[in-house]
């Protein structure tokens, strides 16, 4: 027998995906904003050389994690605003893995954030299409 699920449990199960999906947001921005303003001040630490690119990347991750903010508070009116993030994210990356020699540390965190940000984000708005009668 398959039991049906009422209205309520549906949207309490959407407000549960919504909820972690902004905690998952959350530490993406943290984790951004603290390597932005890292690559900003000892640009030596997070990319490994010295010069207005890498002063520039940090100040483009410190941006990025600003303008998701409105995105933290609610994840389901700024659904275009994180699909652009995400696809911003992969294309930041890119382009740090193939204009960079050597493997780029950089990149891998970017693309495991993109990654993770599109599974979250896919399974918040699943959740909450499902909700709405």
């Amino acid at each position: 027998m398959i039991a049906s699920l009422s209205k309520s449990e549906t949207r309490q199960a959407a407000e549960a995906r919504a909820k972690d999906f902004r905690r998952l947001l959350l530490l993406v921005l943290v984790v951004e904003g603290m390597l932005g303003l890292l690559a900003m001040v000892c640009p030596t630490w997070v990319l490994g050389d010295v010069n207005e690119t890498s002063r520039l990347g940090g100040a483009l991750l410190l941006s990025f994690a600003i303008m998701h903010v409105p995105a933290l508070l609610q994840a389901e009116l700024y659904r275009l605003a994180i699909v652009l993030g995400v696809i911003a994210r992969i294309l930041i990356a890119l382009t740090a893995l193939f204009l960079t020699a050597g493997f780029n540390f950089f990149a891998l965190i970017e693309m495991v954030f993109a990654v993770t940000l599109y599974v979250g984000f896919r399974t918040m708005v699943i959740a909450v299409l499902q909700a709405r009668p």
